[in-house]
């Protein structure tokens, strides 16, 4: 009777085993960070990593609706990391910057998790003038050094307060700059007063990255990333140029451009 119910019960047991680990979400539960397993979907078996520290755009609520998306709709595991106060509480607040000349005096960030990094496919930076430890800048260094794709949103070409330990051939490598192509040098036009049509790039429309997207618009403005009169980056290809409107309504006038 015992040999019969083993013989019934260990392949049902080894089936379940076997799926848990083809399901298996790369990252642990934690509640400093949240997950989405990824379900069917051209994502499958990818893991992408979604970090919100910044305090402009609350990216901390719309990361995680993204990464929802991004599991359930095409397949990613995705894990969401949260810069996070003393307390552990996700906390998007500014410290206070001394002024030139002043001693610093204040607390690094944090954003516990950075060590997934290791397992990420992609990484998508949603992060604003952060000042980290060691420890995790270096995290983050090993991942851009891979050479695996990343993505950075708005306050992501700042998003780091002064220069990561970061060096090739002993040049300190700008994050803005020189990973992404282009840091902030300020607000085009009104700023808390434009809006901004993105445009698609005639020759890219078929892009795979824009393959599909018709309209863009966003209540707005528009970063410049490179000084007037020169031109995109070596090996910077633009798909989209932003489009300065003369207030906050889609159909808005076009700012002049300068």
């Amino acid at each position: 009777m015992l040999t019969r119910l083993l013989r019934q019960v260990i392949p049902s047991a080894a089936l379940l085993l076997c799926l848990c680990q083809i399901s298996a979400h790369p990252v642990p539960d934690s509640p400093q960070w949240l997950t989405y397993p990824g379900s069917e979907g051209p994502g499958k078996g990818k893991h992408i990593v979604l970090i919100t520290a910044e305090q402009e755009y609350r990216s901390e609520q719309s990361m995680p609706m993204m990464a929802k998306i991004l599991s359930k709709y095409h397949g990613f595991d995705c894990t969401v990391l949260f810069g996070v106060n003393d307390k552990g509480e996700v906390d998007p607040t500014m410290p206070v910057y001394p002024k030139k000349g002043e001693e610093a005096d204040f607390k690094t960030h944090n954003i516990p998790g950075l060590e997934h990094l290791a397992s990420a496919d992609l990484v998508l930076f949603f992060t604003r003038l952060l000042t980290l430890p060691m420890e995790q800048q270096e995290q983050i260094i090993d991942y851009v050094d891979s050479g695996k794709p990343l993505i950075a949103l708005r306050t992501g070409n700042h998003g780091f307060h002064g220069a990561l330990p970061y060096k090739i051939d002993d040049k300190i490598v700008n994050f803005g700059r020189d990973v992404l192509g282009g840091a902030f040098m300020g607000h085009h036009g009104r700023w808390h007063a434009d809006s901004t049509r993105g445009s698609i790039v005639e020759a890219m429309k078929d892009h795979p990255i824009v393959t599909g997207v018709t309209d863009i618009w966003g209540p707005s403005d528009v970063y410049r990333t490179y000084k007037e009169g020169t031109s995109l980056p070596e090996g910077c290809t633009a798909l989209v140029w932003g489009q300065p409107l003369m207030g906050r309504k889609h159909d808005d006038a076009q700012a002049a451009r300068g």
